[in-house]
């Protein structure tokens, strides 16, 4: 799915990668979505941390606040049928669930910082 592109350690930069300004706009693009969810690291998280970023994942999908609409007009790829939403968002749901299910609840629970 094209989320590994700006989610993950696996990027497939398309050619425009290499023509500036867009090269400079499409690295801060992917290294901001990898800070904000990197798949390649995302089991050596903390459980609770984990947790939060599928929760994240199925209401970004589900209000359409993912794939950005500034990086679909480039990346048509990366727009997503309903049934690629779908999908996306039972994964999400299936590994809160799986979480849910061998963790206590009190570790799935994010700790605010004081």
């Amino acid at each position: 799915m094209a989320c590994y592109d700006c989610h993950s350690n696996s990027t497939r930069y398309p050619w425009y990668a290499n023509v500036q300004p867009v090269a400079s706009w499409l690295a801060n693009h992917v290294d901001e979505g990898k800070r904000k969810l990197n798949f390649s690291n995302f089991t050596s998280r903390k459980i609770a941390i984990q947790n939060h970023k599928l929760e994240e994942v199925i209401e970004m999908v589900r209000e359409s606040e993912m794939p950005l609409a500034s990086f679909t007009w480039v990346h048509r790829d990366a727009i997503l049928s309903q049934g690629q939403k779908d999908l996306l968002i039972n994964w999400a749901q299936a590994g809160m669930d799986s979480l849910k299910a061998h963790y206590p609840a009190d570790s799935l629970v994010l700790k605010r910082r004081q």
